[in-house]
Formats: structure tokens, sequence, C-alpha cells
């Protein structure tokens, strides 16, 4: 609740999460692990954090946009991601001191004790919430970034082809007039996120108790692109634009690294 620009809070808001969780781990035996893991789930709230947008994501002020009204603001939360895939692994090679295949001599500490590792994610899109700036429902909100009220439907909100200069139908919003809107809660979604990262790693062994340890790694190996959520403030420039990714574009660095 916001009254002559004080914040404060109360604890009426409730929320519900429901999930399908399956994994599928081996366990390590001749250098090789990995965990495969999937969930399946669904997360709903009538207001996730009215905490200056703590937990409400993109277009979080919103989340919360009629106190007195709870059920108003029932909707998916701002960290309801219905689908997410993981699986890591992590693989000894067989080559080297102490692995079965040249365990001696010069090609094995040139060619041997190689571990390579990745970890994969893919997941849906994160919802986020479309606003409008002003105290349009005449509430009394004197505070100027405090957008809490959601635009009227009156269009469809989905374009056939989302690009990142349109990523949803600005022109299917209206502002209100003296009211709440009437578009849902964190009904949007942005762009699903993929992401590989991949590592190699080599111990030079210098003695038994002293090594080093030289590491190449590559995050986001694949350079790939995803879209993070587009400009939510409607009747304002940027409305449905993307204007930044998901994560970052492919980094590579390299270690090194001396253990005693």
């Amino acid at each position: 609740i916001a009254g002559g620009g004080i914040f404060y809070p109360e604890s009426i808001g409730d929320s519900s999460y429901n999930a399908l969780q399956v994994a599928i781990r081996k366990k390590l035996s001749m250098g090789l692990q990995a965990l495969v893991s999937y969930t399946w789930s669904k997360t709903l709230s009538n207001g996730s954090s009215g905490w200056f947008s703590a937990e409400n994501g993109v277009g979080g002020d919103a989340s919360i946009q009629d106190f007195f009204n709870p059920s108003s603001n029932r909707g998916v939360t701002a960290y309801d991601i219905p689908q997410f895939l993981s699986w890591y692994t992590v693989y000894e090679l067989p080559f080297g001191v102490g692995k079965p295949y040249l365990s001696t001599g010069p090609a094995a500490r040139i060619l041997g004790n190689w571990q390579i590792n990745n970890i994969l994610q893919w997941r849906s899109g994160a919802p986020y919430n479309l606003e409008v700036p002003g105290d349009v429902a005449n509430i009394g909100n004197s505070v100027a970034w405090w957008n809490y009220a959601r635009p009227n439907l009156v269009g469809n909100p989905r374009v056939s082809n989302p690009t990142v200069g349109e990523y949803y139908n600005t022109s299917a919003f209206a502002v209100p007039n003296f009211s709440y809107g009437d578009f849902g809660n964190n009904v949007l979604r942005s762009d699903r996120v993929s992401n590989m990262d991949l590592s190699l790693f080599k111990d030079f062994h210098i003695t038994e108790t002293k090594l080093i340890n030289l590491r190449f790694e590559a995050f986001n190996v694949f350079n790939h692109i995803d879209w993070a959520a587009p400009g939510t403030l409607i009747s304002q420039p940027g409305a449905g634009q993307v204007t930044s990714s998901a994560h970052p574009p492919r980094v590579l660095q390299m270690g090194l690294k001396f253990l005693f």
C-alpha cells in the first residue's frame, strides 16, 4: 500500500505451487557422472510481493493493482516457469596418470588427465506485466515511479511473428480512465531461454600433492540469443520493444590454478 508517498506492507497474499519433477542421475563411475532433471509446474498468486515489487518481475508494480480486491490480481507469478530442463555432465577422459590408458610416459603428461564438463539449461519464458503511468484510478498515488495500474484490453494482444520491434500488439491496449485496467496479471511471456556452457580441464601433476590445473571455459558456447521482456509501459515510447537479451553472448575464458 502507498499513502502520501509512504509504503507499508500487509500480509494478505497467498500463492500455490504444483509441479511434476523428474530426475535421472548417473553416479560417478569410470570417470563419468551426469544428472538430467525436468520440472513441469505452475505457480499462482494474488500478488507475490507488494514491497517495492521485490518478487513481481518486469512490470511488477502492477501485479497488485487493487489492494482491496486481492482476487482481481490473481494470476501466474513472475517466477512461474512451466517447463525447466537441465542437464550436466562431468567426464574424466580415461587417459593419463592414474587412468586405464596412457598412464605413463610423456604422452600421459601431454594427452592425459583431461576432463570435459557441460551444463545445459532450457526453460519457458517468464511472465511479465503491462502497466500504465499516472494515477489513472484516482487513488491518490503521489509516487511518480509507481505505475500500479494495468491497461484495458481492446484487441488481440499477441502478434503472429513477434520481433524485437513489436513483441506484442501495443494497439490492443488502452489507458483506463478513473478505473483500474481489466487486463490480467502476468498474461504475457518473454522469449524461452536455452543455454549451453562447456569447459575443458587438465591437471598437470608435479608431485603427489602438487598439481597445476588448466581450464578452458565457454559460456553460452553456441552464442544463442534469447530476448528479455519488452517494454511494458503502455502509451509510452519503447512499449513492446525488446532492448536486451535474457543472458550474455558467448564468453570464452582460460584459467590456471596451482593446487598444493
